[in-house]
């Protein structure tokens, strides 16, 4: 009994995050099925790497152009609220490009308007990870708009993959950076989130790569915990 309970309690929490929005960026053959599954908001398309990617060998970052405004858009298809029973889990792998400048200023955004996607209504709530200039331009960033805006975390940005973590509670925000904690963030509750932005679309930007993607609803471990005790008790009472 006890190895099925531990077994259990394994299978809950490896399934605590239902996936509502993943993408690693391998599935694109080409920048043209990347337009097909994005839409792209300027002429200079936030592009594909097909040679360069986290654990893989595709990301998407704007390139090094004249005016670096790479920036698209995909709808969730769903309207998202992250509660304190059930956060939210916003994350990107992220890294600047080799020959980086400090003054980055490229992100990707979790976006919430007053209707059923991007630009649907009033604009109600935005969650950033990344890089901005308005504060130490050294370091990784997050912003939370109805909140604090832009705050810099404790860690540098560097040309390594950096995993940047937005975990949205009921009135917070807290932030992680390689699933270690760096602060949290208060943000007004009750705002939900249906888009996904990606690139700041700023003609002052620098070449970001972003890639593993991940907008998931993470279920309450100790009610995930229950229910898989529950059922391993019903189980072994049938038999």
């Amino acid at each position: 009994m006890k190895k099925l309970l531990a077994l259990g309690l394994m299978l809950a929490f490896a399934s605590a995050a239902s996936a509502d929005f993943v993408d690693d960026f391998e599935s694109y053959a080409d920048q043209a099925a990347l337009n097909a599954a994005y839409t792209q908001l300027y002429t200079v398309e936030m592009g594909l790497d097909t040679a360069l990617g986290y654990n893989s060998n595709q990301s998407v970052h704007p390139g090094v152009t004249a005016n670096y405004e790479g920036r698209m858009y995909k709808n969730l298809g769903e309207e998202l609220d992250g509660t304190n029973a059930n956060p939210i889990e916003f994350s990107v792998m992220a890294k600047v490009a080799d020959g980086f400048t400090w003054h980055v200023r490229e992100y990707i955004e979790l976006r919430g308007y007053e209707g059923a996607g991007y630009d649907d209504g009033g604009l109600q709530e935005l969650i950033a990870l990344g890089s901005t200039t308005s504060v130490d331009t050294t370091k990784w960033h997050d912003r939370v708009m109805s909140g604090e805006g832009w705050a810099a975390t404790g860690v540098a940005k560097t040309t390594e993959w950096t995993k940047l973590t937005a975990l949205i509670k009921t009135d917070t925000v807290d932030i992680l950076i390689d699933d270690v904690y760096d602060h949290t963030s208060t943000r007004t509750p009750g705002y939900t989130f249906d888009s996904i932005v990606i690139g700041s679309g700023l003609s002052s930007a620098f070449d970001v790569h972003f890639d593993n993607v991940s907008v998931q609803v993470v279920p309450e471990p100790a009610a995930l915990a229950l229910m898989a005790i529950g059922g391993l008790v019903a189980l072994r009472r049938r038999r």
